[in-house]
């Protein structure tokens, strides 16, 4: 299988995740917000880049929380550009 695929499938996993885990909680899509950002963290810092990285990291993670791609764009600009960058893009981000 394609790790296109693979991150097709898992994107869906998570995204049907994160459905019931809103219908159960009154505050479901703040649980899936902390615990996927807890997720993509543990997976960004103990696995090895490569198709399990990225199937965890993009298709799981970013389908079960939509603020988990942003922690990950502002953990890159903090690590390969500066600090105050990724502090203005944060900005920008969440003032959409």
């Amino acid at each position: 299988m394609t790790r296109l695929a693979l991150v097709a499938l898992a994107g869906g996993l998570g995204s049907v995740l994160r459905w019931a885990l809103a219908e159960r909680l009154r505050h479901g899509l703040l649980v899936a917000n902390l615990v996927g950002s807890l997720v993509l963290g543990v997976v960004v810092g103990s696995v090895d880049p490569g198709t399990a990285r990225t199937v965890l990291a993009v298709g799981l993670c970013g389908g079960f929380t939509t603020f988990s791609g942003v922690a990950l764009d502002r953990r890159r600009l903090v690590v390969n550009v500066a600090v105050s960058l990724a502090a203005a893009a944060l900005g920008l981000a969440l003032a959409r």
